[in-house]
């Protein structure tokens, strides 16, 4: 039969368009059968064209066939390990109940590794040291010890973790904060319940002991996204302090609905935050950014008192012991007085920046940072001595590099993540530079760029600040 030229639709006969529907199953558009009915006479029917099948295309076998293996990669070219100091103190806090001469200490790191250790300052000892795991966060932020269950609660990012004393080569996840992308200030109340302030909700948050379910209490301010200092007090109720705009203090009543209290500062600050919260019986003392004084508000009267007119240095403070406690002010080793603040000196002293200070009584330790050692400075409160000083080895840590420059003397310069300092270092000759431990201008370099021929410019975080550094002087021979 001659092959002959497709036809329309329209001239074959119905049979054979049904015909062909049937062919193309249930799927076949049903339009097709509604061809029109005209019947042509005196035609033969047309023959349905046919379609030949189409042989496979041969396989390509350079698409499918085995991969030959190619040279090696030679990977890093020269690896230049430690470009950072690998310790940094974050936070101390004492571990009252373990520990005999001394409670035991927890010190967080800054790094991605060893961020936690657990020290016994009698011995000089690590007794525990401790990663985190990443799926968690990064960076520890705040830690509160629990001394009747002897747990610690620790957060990071918006995960609040827990070591537990009875368990103690571990860390485990306790509680998720949604919505929340920092935790800080933890505290805990006498059931065990765990409390925390938030960023960028402005709340508080409560983690029940029991069966740990999550409480986020309501926002305290439109304008205050922070709430970074907090205290739980005998009740189980919360004194908040809020920033980083129109800083306040806030009561929450946790067991009923009311609206929080809020109390303006009578030192007023714009911008800032309320940067610690003391309770001490009926008296709450404050501190704010940018006010030397410590701020007290009476419960019972409700209202501002006197204030306390020296700065504690770094807000830092022992726990209470026979009535007292201790604080460091300008260059000083005070005992204060709870009943009254007042105060009585005890020792000069060099330290500048305290992490934590221990009331043992007759006896204070003063824990600071010098170098890569946790420092101890024991003194007697009765003869106003020191007693000694020593210095635990902590175990290193490692930080992420997130911004590196060239500058034309030949040498690299870095900024690490929450690094606080500076490094430098020589590609040609391998050499190290890392700033000071004691330089405190720098807290954490988000960017850098050299200017000229020996400048450079750093970005620093937080703050917004623009610090500028001569490159030739940073890298001198006599800095090395």
């Amino acid at each position: 039969m001659p092959v002959t030229d497709p036809v329309e639709p329209s001239k074959v006969p119905r049979r054979r368009i049904l015909g062909l529907a049937l062919l193309g199953g249930a799927a076949t558009s049903l339009s097709i059968l509604r061809a029109p009915r005209t019947e042509l006479s005196g035609l033969e029917p047309a023959p349905i064209p046919r379609a030949e099948l189409t042989r496979p295309v041969p396989k390509d076998q350079r698409l499918i066939g085995r991969l030959n293996e190619g040279l090696p990669t030679r990977g890093y070219l020269e690896k230049h390990a430690h470009a950072f100091s690998t310790v940094r103190v974050l936070d101390v806090v004492e571990l009252p109940g373990l520990g005999e001469t001394a409670p035991w200490l927890a010190v967080a790191i800054v790094g991605t590794t060893n961020e936690l250790q657990i020290v016994d300052p009698s011995d000089g000892k690590i007794l525990h040291v401790l990663e985190i795991p990443s799926e968690y966060g990064t960076g520890l932020e705040s830690l509160v010890w629990d001394p009747q269950r002897r747990r610690l609660y620790l957060s990071i990012d918006s995960t609040l973790i827990m070591w537990d004393s009875n368990n103690p080569k571990h860390v485990r996840k306790f509680a998720q904060i949604d919505g929340a992308t920092a935790l800080y200030s933890l505290d805990v109340d006498r059931s065990g319940n765990v409390f925390g302030g938030t960023y960028p909700l402005g709340a508080v948050f409560r983690v029940s002991n029991s069966d740990k379910s999550v409480r986020i209490y309501k926002r305290f301010a439109d304008d205050s996204d922070y709430v970074r200092n907090i205290a739980v007090d005998e009740k189980g109720n919360v004194w908040a302090g809020t920033g980083a705009s129109n800083p306040r203090l806030f009561y929450l009543d946790v067991t009923s609905d009311r609206e929080p209290s809020q109390f303006d500062l009578p030192n007023r600050v714009h911008n800032g935050f309320v940067s610690s919260i003391n309770l001490f019986g009926s008296k709450v003392v404050i501190s704010a950014s940018g006010v030397a004084p410590q701020m007290v508000f009476d419960r019972k009267l409700n209202a501002w008192i006197a204030p306390i007119d020296d700065m504690w240095t770094h807000r830092q403070i022992s726990r209470v012991k026979d009535g007292h406690f201790f604080a460091l002010s300008a260059n000083k080793l005070i005992r204060i007085s709870v009943d009254d603040f007042k105060e009585e000196m005890i020792s000069p002293i060099s330290t500048v920046t305290p992490f934590c200070i221990s009331n043992l009584g007759n006896r204070v330790i003063v824990y600071s940072q010098e170098d890569e050692l946790l420092n101890l400075e024991i003194y007697n409160v009765e003869s106003g001595e020191l007693e000694n000083r020593r210095g635990v080895n902590l175990s290193p840590s490692s930080f992420k590099i997130q911004s590196v420059v060239a500058s034309q003397n030949n040498e690299l310069y870095l900024g690490g993540y929450k690094a606080k300092g500076i490094a430098s270092f020589s590609p040609s000759s391998g050499k190290i530079w890392n700033s000071p431990s004691g330089e405190t201008l720098i807290q954490q370099i988000e960017g850098m760029i050299p200017f000229g021929d020996n400048r450079l410019y750093i970005g620093s975080y937080p703050g917004g600040d623009i610090i500028g550094s001569s490159s030739f002087s940073v890298v001198s021979p006599k800095n090395k």
